[in-house]
C-alpha cells in the first residue's frame, strides 16, 4: 500500500481550515493544519510534506513570508506551494507567482478545483523526481572539450507560458534561474515616457534570469512569452549553492556573462557606429547562430519587436529588409525571414557573427 501525502495547510481561518482539512482527508490526504505561518513552518520542517496549502493574510507570519523562508532552505525549496486566498488581485497574484508560487486558488472554490490542483502539481513533482535520480552528480558533460551546461537545467521542474504571458516584470525581486526549452521570449524596458523597448529576444537554449543573483536584487527588464513557451524553472539560491560547490559550473557561467557582455559591447558599438543595414544584418545574423534552424530563431518575430533590438525605427527595417530581399541574401514568408545567402549578408555586417 503507497503512503499517503502528507499536507500542510496553513489558514487563520479556523472553519475553513476545518472543513478544507475534512475534504483532504476524504481524498486520501494525511492532513496537518496550523492557524498562522509561524506555526506552519514548524509543521513544514518537522514533516517535510509533499505539498504546501497556504493564506497569504494571516498574523504572526504572512504567506509570503513563509514562501521566501520555504524556498531559500535547500530541504524545502522544491516541496509545491499553492496559495489559497479571498484576494482576487491581479497584482498579488502576480507577486505570489513571482515569488516562486506554483498555483494560486481564490476563495471560495469547489473541493473538485482544490483536489485537481493538488494531483496536476504532485504529479508533476513526482514526474520530476523520477527523471531527476542522480541527476545533481550527471548533471555537467563535456562535448568537443566543452562544458555543457544545458544538462544542468534537464528534468526539473517547468513552467508554461501562453503567447504574451509575462514571466517576471521589470522590478520584480528575482528569484528564479530560467532556461527556454520551447518557444521565444523577449526581454523589455521601460523608459521614463513609459515606451517599451525590445532588449533581447531569447531562443530555445537561452538562460537568462541569471545576472541580478546577489540577495534581494531586482530585475532590470520584463520577460514576456512571444509564442507559447516552455520553460525550465531553477530557485536563486539552489543555482547559487551548486556555482559555489561545482567548478565547472561556476566556470561555464563565467563564460556566459563573459559572452554576455561581449555581445552588449558589440551592441553598444553598432548602435554608436553602425549603418542601419550594418545592424539589421547583424542582428539577422546573431539569431541564425543563437538556433540550429533559422526558419524557427527569425519566425513569429513582429517587424516591430526587429526594429526595437536594431534601435531602428520599423520603417526603415522594412525598408533595408526589402534591400536585402532583392539582392537575393534573404526571404521572407510574412513575419518569417529566412535567410538565403549568408556570405551576401555577413559583407553588410561589421561587428556580429564575425
Amino acid at each position: 500500500m503507497r503512503p499517503m501525502k502528507k499536507i500542510v495547510l496553513i489558514d487563520d481561518d479556523n472553519a475553513f481550515r476545518n472543513i478544507t482539512a475534512e475534504i483532504l482527508k476524504m481524498a486520501g490526504y494525511d492532513v496537518e493544519v496550523a492557524p498562522n505561518g509561524k506555526i506552519g513552518l514548524e509543521l513544514i520542517y518537522r514533516l517535510l510534506p509533499d505539498l504546501i496549502l497556504c493564506d497569504i493574510n494571516m498574523p504572526l507570519l504572512d504567506g509570503f513570508g513563509v514562501m521566501k523562508i520555504v524556498a531559500k532552505d535547500p530541504q524545502t525549496s522544491n516541496i509545491p506551494i499553492i496559495f489559497i486566498s479571498s484576494i482576487n488581485d491581479l497584482s498579488i497574484i502576480r507577486q505570489s507567482m513571482s515569488l516562486g508560487a506554483d498555483d494560486f486558488l481564490v476563495k471560495p472554490f469547489q473541493p473538485s478545483e482544490l483536489i485537481t490542483a493538488i494531483e496536476k502539481r504532485l504529479e508533476k513533482v513526482n514526474a520530476w523526481k523520477q527523471n531527476n535520480v542522480h541527476a545533481e552528480k550527471k548533471a555537467f558533460s563535456r562535448k568537443n572539450g566543452k562544458i555543457n551546461i544545458d544538462d544542468f537545467f534537464k528534468n526539473r521542474k517547468e513552467k508554461y507560458l501562453k503567447k504574451r504571458d509575462k514571466l517576471y516584470f521589470e522590478s520584480d525581486f528575482a528569484t528564479n534561474v530560467y532556461y527556454l526549452n520551447e518557444g521565444k521570449v523577449k526581454a523589455l524596458k521601460t523608459d521614463s515616457y513609459g515606451k517599451e523597448y525590445v532588449t533581447d529576444i531569447y531562443l530555445p537554449g537561452s538562460i537568462f534570469g541569471y545576472l541580478p543573483l546577489k540577495e534581494n536584487a531586482e530585475h532590470n527588464e520584463t520577460a514576456v512569452a512571444m509564442e507559447s513557451s516552455v520553460l525550465t524553472v531553477v530557485p536563486k539560491h539552489e543555482f547559487l549553492n551548486f556555482i559555489k560547490s561545482d567548478a565547472p559550473l561556476t566556470f561555464g557561467i563565467l563564460e556566459l556573462l563573459s559572452e554576455n557582455v561581449a555581445e552588449k559591447e558589440d551592441r553598444m558599438l553598432q548602435l554608436a557606429y553602425a549603418t542601419v543595414k550594418e545592424r539589421v544584418a547583424g542582428t539577422l545574423l546573431k539569431f541564425q547562430q543563437d538556433s540550429e534552424m533559422n526558419l524557427s530563431a527569425l519566425s513569429g518575430i513582429s517587424r516591430d519587436d526587429l526594429a526595437s533590438i536594431v534601435g531602428t525605427t520599423k520603417e526603415s527595417l522594412v525598408r533595408t529588409l526589402a534591400e536585402f530581399k532583392k539582392d537575393g541574401s534573404i526571404k521572407t514568408f510574412g513575419k518569417t525571414i529566412q535567410i538565403n545567402n549568408e556570405s551576401v549578408l555577413r559583407r553588410n555586417s561589421s561587428f556580429f557573427a564575425h
